[in-house]
């Protein structure tokens, strides 16, 4: 529909009558009791802004629409013995903040006071002329308020024709300022259109024009103007509350009433008899919670504006929900609409936001959710304090996989450096903790137990604190801490998405603990299985110290001989767990510094326990010192090197399979990944390590294991050589944080400190630690996607980065067709929503998210 002006109730898209227009004549078409108007459309708004009207077929065209509306209301605009007027308002075509004035009862000219007084009395004319005068004069022409206030001054209310005079006195004031109000009710229309479409209300692209009859809150038993929600805000539940202020007087205008007040459902049924029936029938129409604008006049009640009404995640879930138990929207629409942010609000516990708390300092909200507890700041103390029964609240500089096991006993964790992928993040995201990262100046003194923010005082152990992880601050005192509400109606929308979602949807998970969270949160399998986690165990870290600095392979393999065990019990145990399903484990992927014992007490047990000199220790220790161990002997560099520790692992994980299988009657299914390629070679030698001792298990025990060995992308190399990696791989994962890494150049654990100025001057579209960069990283994943599906068609991609819970980055998967995600368990449902929502939108050819 390419005419520039639509009646208000016919076909239009939201993108040319904006959203005001489109939701009132949805409303209209239903039978509500919505004034009848019309609309300027977005495209005929940049002609009116362009160019001057009179005489074009614009201008023709408004005068068009003015007389089909005098023949559907069988009256005058502006004249006759029963006028209409017209309010003037801006519908944008986006959900936009700022100015979006109104003008209102265009049309009052001289002519137009008879016609008026006749319907609304003599005083009803004069104060709607006053009215006019004021806001029209001020928003069309440019008058200044100060204008009105001194034409007032000395008039009391009390006088007689307190409105007449008032008029007047506007009109004297209006004249001696050279202020010229048009007479002609079509010339005050054009002006007022014309106004809207000023930059100075908003630029005039993506703007369109409502005019509207004015409903007049005057006449009637008990007139007045009103607004109501249509649910209440925190569980989505009918509670109604409206704000009506009535007290028009004959003789005075508006009196008594000193503004609006809360009103219950049964007040407002008084000026609204039908008032379930209309509320019911605008929330079926427009498909969500409303605040709806009335007015209640001569005309009775009219609809003047439907806003949607902003809910709580609980109360999202259940109306959205209660529409699909109605048949007012499909399963499919429910998935769509809801947002995957409110999802990630409801699994994890929040602060009050009715409180009010002393801020002690904000960071990077790097794990959401809220605890509150003590301070400590050692992995010692918090295992203390938390066999006490205490709530510990760990505070480091920053934390690595050796804090695994205190991060467990703590109830938050704070960390001075590091963003959204830091260690600390990905380990209290996977364990459901909140944490505040990054906290720029926060200085955190581990020796005096001790923390403070500039400008503030320190915070010794034992203080109590609160951690607000979704917002990412760190707050004095025990403040109220709402439980998480993941349950009834936004589960079963979480459910749903099950039925609509193309890719799998997996689960970071090391622990048995883990992978039961992830199959409550109904994982697909486990995408990532970090086994180095499993070694930072007491009575574990010993052996493998013992193992990494060993002088000679047979000493390596001595102490190979007692890990195995221990990892073959777990990883048997996570196999039990999954039963059946896909388990992803990745070899020893960290720099093997970060096991080596930390301090002169450390390096002394260790040494009592290897039965060498301590002095040998620390030369060892020292010679495995690296000056950049994120880029050093690390990943599968430590498996060319020491063929024997990949060679151990494999073991481990393909026994653990065939006793897993027997246990439970399912065959396990472990797929095991090399990390940190980046040539094809290392992929060959490596497969081949791994190839051999599958055949040494499988004659051992007599039956074949099913498994396949694939590689972690997280290198660019390795992104520009997938063809070539895999001719040896079953399956490639994208591991997108290391990958963002190094295609940017950026350490995750200190991006956080500048960060924000970089997103403010928009330096980056978004943290692309948390959105996956399209322009960059992803065009190295569409690379490698294109050339490992040319080299082999049925090879499994994933994506385990903490990029596989982000619906952006979804969308982005969800394009290149990569086969499944994985994610921390406590972000399953919202990457299940997320992934649905993908799936929807690919097959209707439309955007993800608005």
């Amino acid at each position: 529909m390419n005419a520039p002006i639509i009646d208000l109730g016919t076909e239009g898209t939201q993108s040319q009558v904006g959203e005001r227009a489109f939701r009132l004549g949805l409303m209209r078409r239903a039978g509500l009791p919505v004034p009848d108007g019309f609309i300027i459309t977005a495209a005929a708004v940049q002609d009116w802004a362009r160019n001057d009207l009179s005489g074009s077929p614009l201008g023709n065209a408004l005068a068009a629409a003015v007389e089909r509306l005098e023949v559907r209301l069988s009256q005058k605009f502006a004249g006759g013995h029963a006028p209409f007027l017209l309010a003037v308002r801006q519908s944008p075509v986006a959900s936009s903040f700022g100015l979006h004035p109104t003008i209102l009862n265009v049309g009052t000219a001289t002519d137009a006071l008879p016609g008026l007084a006749a319907v609304y009395g003599s005083t009803g004319a004069w104060w709607i002329r006053c009215g006019f005068l004021q806001d029209f004069a001020s928003l069309a022409l440019g008058a200044e308020p100060e204008l009105f206030e001194s034409a007032r001054r000395g008039l009391e209310e009390s006088h007689t024709r307190f409105h007449e005079r008032l008029a007047a006195l506007y009109g004297e004031a209006l004249a001696g300022a050279g202020i010229v109000v048009p007479e002609s009710g079509l010339e005050q229309l054009e002006t007022a259109i014309g106004c809207l479409c000023r930059p100075r209300y908003g630029p005039p692209a993506g703007q369109a024009i409502l005019v509207q009859v004015m409903a007049q809150e005057i006449g009637g038993p008990r007139p007045g103007v009103g607004t109501l929600r249509t649910r209440k805000r925190s569980d989505g539940s009918r509670n109604w509350l409206a704000a009506f202020r009535s007290g028009w007087s004959p003789e005075r205008g508006f009196s008594g009433d000193s503004g609006p007040c809360s009103r219950t459902t049964a007040d407002v049924r008084g000026v609204w008899p039908d008032l379930g029936d209309a509320v019911q029938r605008a929330e079926d129409t427009l498909r969500q919670a409303l605040e709806i604008s009335f007015i209640v006049g001569f005309d009775g009640m009219q609809i003047v504006g439907a806003d949607p009404l902003r809910l709580e995640p609980k109360g999202e879930a259940a109306i959205t929900k209660e529409f699909v138990d109605r048949s007012v929207i499909s399963k499919e629409e429910a998935v769509a609409v809801i947002d995957p942010v409110l999802v990630e609000r409801m699994l994890h516990a929040r602060v009050d936001p009715a409180v009010r708390a002393k801020v002690i300092c904000s960071g990077v909200a790097a794990a959401p959710g809220a605890a509150a507890g003590e301070l400590v700041f050692s992995a010692a103390a918090a295992e203390r304090l938390a066999n006490r029964g205490g709530h510990p609240v760990l505070a480091r500089t920053e934390t690595n996989p050796a804090d695994v096991g205190a991060m467990h006993f703590a109830e938050a964790v704070v960390t001075s450096r590091g963003g959204m992928t830091s260690h600390a993040a990905v380990v209290t995201r996977a364990l459901g903790r909140p944490c505040v990262a990054g906290i720029a100046d926060l200085t955190i003194d581990a020796g005096g137990r001790r923390l403070r923010f500039p400008g503030g005082p320190w915070y010794e152990e034992g203080t109590l604190v609160t951690v607000d992880g979704s917002s990412g601050r760190l707050l004095a005192g025990t403040v109220r801490v709402l439980p998480p509400e993941f349950d009834g109606p936004m589960a079963a929308i979480v459910d749903w998405a099950d039925e609509f979602r193309r890719m799998g949807v997996r689960a970071n998970a090391d622990t048995t603990g883990d992978a039961r969270l992830a199959l409550e949160f109904r994982a697909d399998g486990i995408g990532l299985c970090r086994t180095e986690h499993m070694f930072f165990e007491k009575g574990r870290i010993a052996a493998m110290r013992e193992m990494i600095l060993a002088g000679t392979e047979e000493e390596r393999r001595i102490a190979l001989r007692k890990l195995l065990p221990m990892q073959l019990r777990d990883l048997r145990e996570l196999f039990v767990v999954m039963r059946g399903k896909p388990v992803v484990i990745r070899l020893l992927d960290p720099p093997l510094h970060e096991f080596l014992p930390r301090g002169e007490r450390e390096m002394l047990e260790l040494a009592e326990r290897m039965h060498v000199p301590v002095d040998q220790v620390m030369t060892r220790a020292k010679s495995l010192e690296e000056f950049n161990p994120m880029l050093g002997n690390r990943g599968c560099r430590v498996g060319i090197a020491f063929p024997e520790i990949y060679e151990m692992q494999a073991r481990a994980i393909l026994q653990a399979a065939i006793e897993a299988g027997r246990e439970t009657g399912e065959p396990a299914q472990p797929e095991i990944m090399v990390p940190l390629v980046s040539a094809h070679r290392e992929m060959e030698i490596l497969k081949r390590v791994i190839d051999h001792v599958a055949a040494e298990v499988e004659n051992e025990f007599g039956e074949p294991v099913a498994y396949r060995v694939g590689a972690m992308i997280e290198t660019p190399r390795a992104a520009l050589r997938s063809d070539a990696i895999s001719r040896s791989a079953d399956f490639l994962s994208y591991g997108t944080n290391d990958l963002t890494q190094m295609a940017f150049g950026l350490s995750r654990d200190d991006a956080g400190r500048f960060m924000p100025q970089y997103l403010r001057q928009e330096v980056y579209a978004a943290d692309p630690f948390t959105t996956i960069d399209q322009e960059g990283v992803g065009e190295l994943i569409e690379w490698s996607v294109r050339r490992s599906r040319k080299v082999r068609s049925g090879i499994a991609l994933g994506l385990c980065g903490e990029h596989g819970a982000d619906p952006d980055s979804l969308a982005f998967c969800e394009m290149l067709g990569i086969d499944y995600v994985s994610c921390s368990p406590f972000r399953l449902p919202v990457a299940r929503l997320a992934d649905a929502q993908a799936a929807i939108a690919r097959r209707n050819r439309r955007p993800a998210h608005d």
